[in-house]
């Protein structure tokens, strides 16, 4: 089962947040979000349930 870990606002943060959890092993999935407003778009990053606790961590030291 597949989890949301973070939604971000820019393309870039996404890139950068994937990046880091596929270096450390883990497996990544990004979706994108129902727009709420033309110019602003969200993206759901989802990690496998079993590595939510790793990746959150990741999230925290990184201070992303």
């Amino acid at each position: 089962m597949w989890t949301v870990i973070y939604i971000a606002q820019k393309k870039e943060g996404v890139k950068r947040l994937q990046a880091l959890l596929e270096q450390h092993g883990i497996i990544v999935r990004v979706r994108k979000m129902a727009k709420a407003e033309e110019e602003q778009e969200c993206y759901e990053v989802l990690v496998p349930a079993g590595e939510v606790s790793q990746a959150h961590d990741l999230i925290f030291d990184a201070d992303i």
